[in-house]
C-alpha cells in the first residue's frame, strides 16, 4: 500500500464528506503533501486491511479502487 500525496488527498476528501475525522490516519501539510509519520502509515494499512478482510478482497484492490 502507497500513502502518498494523491491518496492523501482522495482519502481526506472520502472522509471529509463522511465526517470522519482523517488526522488519525494522515499527517498533511496545508498543500496537500504527505508528511512521513510512520503511525499514520501504519494506522492507514490497518484500516486498509480491516476494510479488506469485510470485503473479502485484497488492502491493494481497494486502494486501487478508490484512488486509481
Amino acid at each position: 500500500l502507497i500513502l502518498d500525496s494523491r491518496v492523501a488527498v482522495a482519502l481526506k476528501s472520502l472522509f471529509d464528506e463522511n465526517d470522519i475525522n482523517s488526522r488519525p490516519f494522515l499527517s498533511c501539510s496545508k498543500d496537500g503533501m504527505v508528511r512521513h509519520d510512520p503511525i499514520c502509515y501504519e494506522r492507514y494499512v490497518l484500516l486498509l486491511n480491516h476494510w479488506a478482510k469485510e470485503l473479502k478482497v485484497r488492502p491493494d484492490d481497494i486502494e486501487a479502487y478508490l484512488f486509481g
